[in-house]
């Protein structure tokens, strides 16, 4: 019997880890440091937004943000924290303007 993805005619997915994908970081901070950094900001950042006080639609447009960065960390960590970043910034923008 075929294995899925080889003759079946459904398209071979290869599984990438992410150890392969994120060796390590220009400031050294290795995989697992960067995902607990993440982690933790990423909870930072969902505590924030839970907190504003602002109207309701650019209320969910931060969450919507924050979904998507919270799910982008579950495929390229580097990208997720770059992204955080930038939300991160705008919501500080935010609170001080």
């Amino acid at each position: 019997m075929p294995s899925p993805g080889r003759g079946s005619g459904r398209p071979h997915r290869q599984r990438i880890e992410l150890s392969d994908t994120v060796d390590s970081e220009p400031d050294g901070m290795d995989e697992a440091e960067l995902f607990a950094d993440l982690s933790r900001r990423l909870r930072e950042a969902h505590r924030m937004v839970a907190a504003l006080t602002c109207d309701e639609d650019t209320k969910s447009s931060v969450v919507r943000r924050l979904i998507a960065v919270t799910d982008a960390s579950k495929h390229d960590l580097r990208r997720a924290s770059e992204r955080l970043d930038a939300l991160l910034a705008d919501l500080e923008a935010q609170q001080t303007g």
